[in-house]
């Protein structure tokens, strides 16, 4: 009843949170500590993202919590996806895999590229054959 006196906005809350619930519960860290604290998937998904935000924002932990994203929770899924006998999650981390390898290298080259360009390099090298 209290849905339908909201609106269309409650609806899309409604099915946000529901999303949100389906997508802690997919997740096995959110999953563990859903058994150990007993507090509602949803906002343990909503406290580990306001959390990582808090800690991008105040520029503490930065690299790790990149880390955390961009490898460590996409290294649980490939785990979990070769255990499975489906073949569709296999697919979407091997390119994920690639792609991401594909941006280390250009990062790597990029930042080579850099420290040869630097404007005080002929400066280093001279001071060192002297």
């Amino acid at each position: 009843r209290c849905v339908q006196e909201t609106g269309t906005w409650g609806y899309k809350y409604i099915s946000n949170m529901e999303a949100l619930k389906k997508w802690g519960e997919s997740q096995g860290y959110v999953r563990y500590i859903h058994q150990k604290t007993n507090l509602n998937t949803e906002y343990i998904v909503i406290g580990l993202l306001v959390l990582a935000l808090m800690l991008l924002a105040q520029g503490i932990a930065g690299g790790f919590v990149i880390f955390f994203i961009g490898v460590a929770i996409p290294t649980y899924q490939t785990y979990k996806a070769i255990e499975s006998p489906e073949k569709t999650d296999d697919t979407r981390l091997l390119k994920y895999w690639c792609v991401f390898a594909i941006f280390m290298v250009a990062d790597s080259l990029g930042l080579s590229l850099i420290h040869i360009s630097q404007p005080t390099r002929p400066l280093y090298i001279s001071f060192a054959v002297f």
